[in-house]
């Protein structure tokens, strides 16, 4: 007999929902969240809005404020540099524990990968090319066996999907992506250890140069 699972709560629906929109930028950054109309529109109470409010607050996805309410919290010029700074050294780092000793059939595997997201160019959306590009990544850092960083990017990886969208609003950027992930792919099958993490690291460079670019842009805006 299995185990009956715990039903998801009303609060676990919300918060999952209300984050979903905040990574796709469907809720912008300083968009207030009022939880009255909130809940109208989820057709549910007050009471699971607030508590979902609460922990994407206590995340540092959501500021609560006094006489202002709840408004989706503004990635500053510092996380973004932080981020990076993180990202870039665990990345690099997979690939030198996975160039070794990536099979052809891994390969072959990070190939489906970048298929599905080539296809994304025929019906453009980011927010799906986000999705296959974590998949692209997660791969990358699970065969790396190694569980702290494994965790370390799981924890990066919801900040990492919302300045992604972010990235590959620019259909240019879309198609670097590409270019940049078959570069990475060509140098692991080629067991290249320098140039692998020559061809991660450039890729994690643009991107958070595109993104840092695009923030500037908004600001001065």
């Amino acid at each position: 007999m299995q185990k009956i699972e715990k039903a998801v709560s009303y609060k676990e629906k919300v918060y999952r929902e209300l984050k979903t929109a905040i990574i796709s930028q469907r809720i912008k950054a300083g968009e207030i969240l009022n939880e009255r109309k909130l809940a109208e529109k989820l057709g549910i109470s007050r009471t699971p809005v607030r508590e979902a409010i609460q922990q994407l607050a206590n995340e540092k996805w959501v500021i609560i404020e006094p006489y202002r309410g709840a408004y989706v919290y503004e990635l500053t010029e510092k996380d973004i540099i932080e981020v990076f700074q993180v990202r870039l050294a665990l990345e690099c780092l997979a690939i030198e524990l996975i160039v070794n000793k990536i099979s052809e059939e891994d390969i072959e595997k990070l190939k489906d990968i970048f298929r599905k997201q080539e296809k994304l160019k025929e019906k453009y959306k980011a927010e799906e090319f986000i999705e296959v590009d974590r998949e692209f990544h997660t791969f990358i850092a699970n065969h790396s066996e190694n569980t702290i960083l494994i965790d370390m990017l799981n924890e990066l990886g919801d900040i990492i999907r919302r300045l992604g969208v972010q990235a590959v609003q620019d259909k240019k950027r879309f198609m670097e992506t590409l270019d940049e992930h078959i570069a990475i792919i060509d140098a692991l099958s080629m067991k290249d250890e320098a140039k692998a993490v020559e061809a991660m690291k450039y890729h994690i460079t643009k991107t958070r140069d595109n993104i840092y670019n695009r923030y500037i842009e908004n600001k001065e805006s």
